[in-house]
């Protein structure tokens, strides 16, 4: 990850890897997130998460999402937040 102040940017691995397919990743926030604490997940450069290059956002404290890759892209198959 990169990042500093509260902000931290997770790119996700290269999806078109053979050890990527069909690979699920789990992110959980822990109890030290605060409401200035703010995980960017990014897909590669020139990948996608759901469709977009757009990162998704963790932003409280035990919040996650769970990704899997068809070796193509990325998929947000669960959220709790």
């Amino acid at each position: 990850w990169t990042g500093g102040s509260g902000n931290m940017t997770l790119t996700l691995p290269d999806c078109t890897l053979t050890n990527n397919t069909n690979r699920t990743i789990r992110f959980i926030s822990d109890n030290t997130y605060s409401t200035n604490t703010r995980t960017y997940l990014t897909p590669a450069n020139g990948q996608t998460l759901d469709g977009s290059t757009d990162y998704y956002e963790l932003n409280k404290a035990y919040e996650g999402i769970m990704v899997w890759s068809d070796g193509t892209e990325w998929f947000r198959i669960q959220t709790k937040a």
